[in-house]
């Protein structure tokens, strides 16, 4: 598998089944809910607000210049949503929530937060922990270890526009001590924002070639 910004964050075990597993640019959240952008869902109260009581930024330039907040991010998608509801926007925030949410009574994507308040609804978070990549590979690591060893592919820019640096240190950070190693790469790229691609194509085939290669039976 291969692709920006999703890839397969979510599927650790159709990924094992794969002789490349996946080569992402620019990642989205690889261990949200930790870091889904700048919020912790587990720990923080609002996504509008932080600990601090300041508004939460949701893109900046590699320079650190905030382009705009949570709020006002989020408030777009009310605006499109039906009903004044961002969860049916149909845009980025409203499209995550519809992926790794629960459904509400109506059938429809019960929202992660309070639309208006910003506040988080800690009755969903059960649900949102299936999609916590990083989560499930260290609670499944002996069984998936070593289906993924080797497989494992990713380049971020360090000044991701969106704050995706973040996650991946997370995940970096477990898998740089995870037993069996998973014998992968994650490379950072300082002052490289959301548009980094660490490889080309033509090098990406080439090295997925190899791979593919190497784990041919004899």
């Amino acid at each position: 598998m291969a692709g920006l910004t999703r890839a397969s964050w979510t599927a650790p075990r159709r990924a094992a089944g794969c002789r490349w597993a996946c080569k992402c640019s620019t990642p989205t959240s690889s261990t949200a809910p930790r870091a889904f952008e700048l919020v912790n869902i587990y720990e923080d109260e609002n996504v509008y607000v932080n600990k601090f009581g300041f508004e939460r930024p949701s893109a900046r330039e590699t320079n650190g210049d905030v382009r705009f907040t949570m709020r006002n991010e989020v408030w777009r998608e009310r605006t499109i949503g039906r009903g004044d509801r961002w969860e049916l926007s149909g845009y980025d925030w409203g499209s995550w929530n519809a992926a790794f949410g629960p459904r509400g009574g109506d059938g429809l994507p019960r929202p992660l937060w309070d639309g208006k308040s910003g506040k988080i609804d800690k009755e969903v978070l059960d649900h949102w922990k299936k999609y916590d990549l990083r989560r499930v590979l260290e609670r499944d690591w002996d069984t998936l270890g070593p289906k993924l060893r080797g497989k494992i592919h990713i380049w971020v820019g360090d000044a991701d526009t969106y704050f995706l640096n973040n996650a991946v240190h997370l995940l970096d950070h477990f898998l740089k001590t995870a037993k069996p190693a998973y014998e992968g790469k994650i490379t950072f790229a300082p002052g490289e924002d959301h548009n980094y691609s660490g490889i080309s194509e033509a090098d990406m085939m080439k090295e997925m070639a190899a791979a593919i290669a190497k784990a041919k039976p004899k």
